[in-house]
C-alpha cells in the first residue's frame, strides 16, 4: 500500500524528486519578484504577420516585433537576429527613465534607460528571454515579461 494509504497510487509517485528537479525549483524560487506585475503579450509579429508576405517573420526572415503590457506601462522590442544572438530595441510608453534587466540563460545584466525610453540590449544566442523594466519615474509599476523564446 503507498503512503497515501491508496492502492492505485504506485509507490514511484511518492519518491523523493530528482535533486536537479529540486535545484531548478530553488532557482525558480529565488528569482521570483513579488510586487512585480507579469506583463501581458499584446503583439508578436512572428503569431501575427503582416500581410502579403510569403512566409512569416521569425529566425531567418528578419526583425520580429513584440508588445508587452500592464496597465500604465507599455514596452515594444524589436528584434534582430545578428550573427548568434539578437539585438533587442526597446521603447518605453510612457518614455521615462527605467532599469531593465536581462535575463537570459544564466546572464543577468541590468541597463539604464534614459529619459527617452529607449535601449538597444544584446543577446549572446538563441533561446528564452526575460525582462524586467522598473521605471524611475511616474507612478507605472514594475513588469516582469514573461520567458519569450528568440
Amino acid at each position: 500500500m503507498s503512503p497515501s494509504g491508496r492502492d492505485d497510487v504506485p509507490e514511484r509517485a511518492w519518491e523523493r524528486p530528482p535533486e536537479r528537479v529540486l535545484a531548478a525549483a530553488r532557482a525558480a524560487y529565488r528569482m521570483r519578484r513579488p510586487g512585480i506585475r507579469v506583463a501581458e503579450l499584446i503583439s508578436d509579429s512572428a503569431e501575427n504577420p503582416p500581410n502579403g508576405l510569403r512566409h512569416p517573420i521569425g529566425r531567418t526572415a528578419g526583425p520580429r516585433m513584440l508588445s508587452f503590457g500592464v496597465p500604465g506601462l507599455l514596452l515594444r522590442i524589436l528584434v534582430e537576429v545578428r550573427g548568434e544572438g539578437h539585438d533587442l530595441s526597446g521603447q518605453l510608453d510612457p518614455a521615462g527613465r527605467a532599469t531593465v534587466e536581462l535575463r537570459w540563460a544564466d546572464l543577468r545584466t541590468e541597463h539604464a534607460i534614459g529619459p527617452d525610453g529607449a535601449f538597444v540590449l544584446r543577446v549572446p544566442g538563441p533561446g528564452p528571454v526575460s525582462l524586467v523594466c522598473t521605471p524611475q519615474t511616474g507612478t507605472a509599476q514594475p513588469m516582469i515579461l514573461p520567458w519569450t523564446l528568440l
